[in-house]
């Protein structure tokens, strides 16, 4: 038999309704609304039975999952069990032209190039909010095929497609920069591996960005647990080499790593790729060589 709905509840409910008809009427603004939404969840008394509560026995202690989506960067696997798992969010921090779109696309490319354990082969979907999709798309290619496009063949676009067809979507939210917009990319296309290309650019609608970017990484740490998928973003570091605007959302994130690209460097293939947190295992610290071949958009190694 269903529960009574307590008063408490039921008036919380009429509240958001109120509020959700009169924003969509246009007769009271956005921002108002989802004010009035979260006074209505606040007053809400949660009682003792709702709480997910749990006695300590040792033999209800849950083994330690494994990692699920290799990054295909051995020395940071290692670190992380294997890889990322679903309900984590991770991020890699970078100068400007550090290659962070590039880092982010050898993670999503080597997904696709690994063979799944489980009956349905993974989807990855790739939202971004600073390069349009073709672009991205042709990174895709140059990284799968590990040749610039100018160098690409139709056969080699027949064999990408093999690889990727109803496993990549790439998703075009450059005019669409809210936090939301992913709410629904995620309740349609249902991905095993979330790509958010990247979260510093998501607009929060406030000038005080520096709680509401943490705010942001925070929702989307809730998105990889709600559609139980792992999430990979990035974040600029500004000019002293700290990480942009809000040190809040590193508390939301699963693992922080840095991404060090010098010039003299690069121009000899190398990379590196520091760890700085993972929240599950230990790993703190750990210098990571990488090859680095920007001509085909790829970071890492296999």
């Amino acid at each position: 038999m269903q529960e009574e709905m307590t008063p408490e509840i039921s008036r919380a409910l009429q509240g958001t309704s109120v509020a959700l008809a009169q924003a969509t009427a246009g007769v009271l603004p956005e921002r108002d609304a989802l004010i009035r939404i979260q006074e209505c969840v606040r007053n809400v008394r949660v009682e003792e039975h709702d709480l997910d509560s749990v006695e300590y026995l040792p033999e209800n202690t849950p083994p330690e999952l494994p990692g699920e989506f290799p990054s295909g960067i051995h020395q940071l696997d290692m670190h992380m069990g294997g890889g990322g798992r679903r309900g984590e969010l991770l991020y890699v921090s970078g100068q400007k032209k550090a290659g962070k779109t590039s880092f982010l696309i050898s993670i999503g490319g080597h997904v696709l190039r690994t063979e799944e354990p489980t009956q349905h082969p993974w989807h990855v979907v790739h939202a971004t909010f600073e390069i349009y999709k073709d672009a991205v798309f042709q990174r895709y290619t140059e990284n799968m095929t590990r040749k610039p496009i100018t160098m690409v063949t139709q056969n080699d676009l027949r064999t990408v497609n093999e690889r990727v067809f109803n496993k990549l979507t790439i998703v075009n939210l450059v005019h669409d920069r809210r936090v939301q917009s992913l709410e629904r990319v995620c309740d349609e296309l249902q991905p095993d591996l979330l790509i958010v290309d990247y979260a510093d650019c998501i607009t929060t609608g406030t000038d005080n960005r520096f709680s509401a970017l943490g705010s942001v990484y925070e929702q989307l740490r809730v998105y990889a647990k709600v559609y139980d998928c792992l999430v990979w973003t990035a974040s600029r570091l500004n000019n002293d080499g700290r990480d942009g605007e809000s040190y809040l959302k590193g508390y939301a994130c699963d693992m922080h790593c840095t991404l060090d690209v010098n010039p003299d460097e690069a121009d000899r293939g190398i990379a590196w790729l520091d760890i700085n947190e993972i929240r599950r295992r230990s790993g703190t610290g750990d210098h990571i060589q990488l090859t680095y071949l920007p001509a085909v958009a790829y970071i890492g190694g296999e």
